[in-house]
């Protein structure tokens, strides 16, 4: 017995002695830029585009820091970089077929994405495809990252047929400034789940994300949120929920929504902070608080109550919204019981910001305050509405509808 114990006790220190002297050699400049270039000629053959490497440093306690790192696209253009990625991961469950990391963490990163046009590939598909598994039937790897951090982030992405603009382009997209806290853990099954504890970014159009958190669950037949939050200079969005369940045929495909579901949605808008949708925004200073709840079904979404209104009460909106055969393409909607108040104070702002002409203005203005009461339904191809209008100039009923650009209206 005594002989076993020290059989395995020279095992453990033998073990533990090879690690210390791995680790401890890992920091020799030489040794890192050689392990860095055998790193970076792998993954050059696994991806088949240019890598490179700075060094490599073996952590304590199986942490891997890897620096300096540029991966470049087909074209020979760097596509992704970073300066400093950290990584603490599980070796048992690494050679189990488990991705397990404790914490990972990217300083400096650019991504530099792009496609010629809408038809082209883009400059990171091959990234993508490389990553795929060649034998469909072999399970994903389980994948569990209880902290992603990242510092300093860039990501830019652009289709360069198409022209740029001053507001928000999903055709050209920059974003600065990323800071983040995420913990994931995807399943080889489908399941996964992500908790973003803090995600912070700018966009060069104005967009200016202070923080989101949320919970994401997901998997074959639904997904929810919880504690969804979203905050902006001077706005806010928050939901304690929002749940969908879904169907799909035997091979995953033809997804279709079968339930919708959430408590409340409660925003905090001030129009400066939207911007980045039209510059004209920038010079109106109000905020509107709205409150909604969403349900629905595969056939029928319903918004039966959606409330705005400005805290000094110059504006207030409240209706419900429905939203019939909303999958499908011959959708229709309704508008239903809308009853909107305006002062001449909150809407002279609106349109003095964007530019219309003064005379107009002031003809509208002198209408005063006005109320309006509408219901509305329409499709691809028909419009109808009908209520009233009660200004200080007057007060007007109205039917009108609106069928393949021709519009018929009576008016009383």
């Amino acid at each position: 017995m005594k002989k076993l114990k020290h059989i395995i006790s020279i095992a453990i220190w033998s073990i533990l002695g090879f690690y210390i002297f791995l680790a401890i050699s890992t920091h020799v400049p030489f040794i890192q830029k050689f392990i860095g270039n055998v790193t970076a000629n792998a993954i050059e053959k696994k991806i088949g585009a240019d890598v490179s490497i700075g060094k490599v440093n073996l952590g304590f306690m199986n942490r891997l820091i890897v620096d300096d790192i540029v991966i470049k696209d087909k074209n020979n253009a760097e596509m992704i970089k970073s300066s400093r990625f950290s990584v603490k991961l599980d070796l048992y469950d690494l050679i189990s077929g488990k991705v397990n990391v404790s914490s990972a963490q990217i300083f400096g990163l650019r991504a530099n994405l792009y496609k010629a046009d809408e038809m082209s590939k883009p400059n990171f598909q091959f990234l993508i495809d490389s990553l795929r598994s060649k034998d469909d039937s072999k399970a994903g790897t389980d994948i569990n990252i209880k902290s992603l951090v990242i510092r300093h982030g860039a990501i830019k992405y652009d289709v360069h047929s198409h022209p740029v603009s001053n507001v928000i382009n999903p055709n050209h997209i920059e974003i600065k400034d990323i800071s983040s806290n995420i913990a994931l853990n995807i399943k080889s099954n489908g399941e996964a789940d992500i908790n973003i504890k803090s995600f912070a970014c700018k966009e060069k159009s104005g967009v200016d994300l202070r923080n989101l958190t949320l919970f994401l669950h997901h998997d074959k037949k639904h997904s929810y949120i919880k504690d969804l939050k979203i905050e902006l200079p001077n706005s806010y969005i928050y939901t304690d929920s929002i749940y969908l369940s879904y169907h799909s045929d035997n091979k995953g495909n033809n997804w279709k929504i079968v339930n919708i579901y959430n408590n409340n949605i409660n925003a905090v808008v001030h129009a400066q902070d939207l911007a980045f949708l039209s510059n004209e925004l920038k010079s109106v200073d109000n905020t509107i608080n709205i409150s909604l709840r969403i349900q629905g079904n595969e056939k029928t979404v319903l918004i039966p109550s959606f409330k705005a209104n400005t805290p000094d009460g110059s504006f207030v909106l409240n209706t419900g919204i429905s939203i019939r055969d909303w999958q499908e393409r011959n959708s229709t909607w309704g508008v239903e019981n809308l009853t909107l108040k305006a002062r001449t104070d909150f809407y002279e702002d609106i349109l003095t910001a964007f530019h219309v002409d003064e005379d107009i203005v002031s003809k509208i203005s002198k209408t005063g305050e006005i109320k309006l009461t509408l219901d509305a339904a329409g499709d691809n191809k028909d419009l109808t509405a009908q209520g009233n209008l009660v200004t200080q100039a007057g007060a007007a009923k109205f039917k009108s509808n609106l069928y393949n650009d021709h519009l018929t209206a009576d008016i009383t």
